[in-house]
């Protein structure tokens, strides 16, 4: 008659790689999600086409300053897309990288995303977003300074997949600054708030 040792260590070798395989599973459950780079797109931000439209002196915005009181990754609406290991408020994951200079390829931060299906990012401009600088909301130069105190929501549409291996997402600006040029060469909407959130912007992914 074989002992109980040597009854229970068949047992075990079979069961072992069972549990390893249900280990790895929980541990692969528990990944906090995906580092993502968000950036401006690299491409020019005025377009020449548009130069016989616009007076030369005010084709070209510049020193553009955004402050970002918060950045959200809006995600698709069935919500089963995204992971459960991070916080989230309804189906929004938000930041707030503050006051940032939009210039062609410029990165605005690093942040990190449950894994999932997202379908627009939104920025909103705030005065004084990082409680320190005091910073309108938005400002730039265009033969003048210009700036609001206004909040402003500019959308940038385009769906992207954050479930694999992260990745660099680019912002395209150009019809921004061609509201801005529209705001100081008067020939465009006058109001920056609704110039700027009217204008919008898309994502290069």
């Amino acid at each position: 008659m074989k002992n109980a040792k040597q009854i229970r260590m068949p047992l075990l070798s079979r069961i072992a790689p069972l549990l390893a395989t249900i280990s790895m599973v929980a541990l692969t459950g528990c990944a906090k999600g995906q580092n993502v780079t968000v950036k401006f797109a690299d491409t020019p931000l005025a377009s020449k086409a548009l130069d016989f439209l616009i007076p030369s002196a005010y084709a070209a915005a510049s020193e553009i300053q955004l402050c970002i009181k918060r950045l959200r990754f809006k995600a698709e609406d069935n919500d089963d897309e995204l992971s459960s290991d991070l916080d989230l408020e309804e189906d929004n994951v938000d930041f707030s990288p503050g006051l940032v200079t939009l210039t062609p390829g410029a990165e605005i931060g690093q942040f990190e995303l449950p894994a999932g299906i997202y379908k627009r990012i939104e920025i909103d401009l705030e005065e004084d977003c990082d409680d320190s600088s005091g910073a309108p909301s938005v400002a730039w130069t265009n033969s003048g300074s210009f700036s609001s105190t206004d909040t402003i929501t500019i959308k940038f549409e385009g769906s992207f997949d954050a479930s694999e291996s992260g990745g660099t997402l680019s912002l395209g600006a150009a019809a921004i600054v061609t509201a801005m040029d529209g705001v100081a060469g008067g020939y465009g909407n006058n109001d920056i708030k609704n110039a700027l959130e009217a204008a919008g912007g898309e994502i290069e992914d």
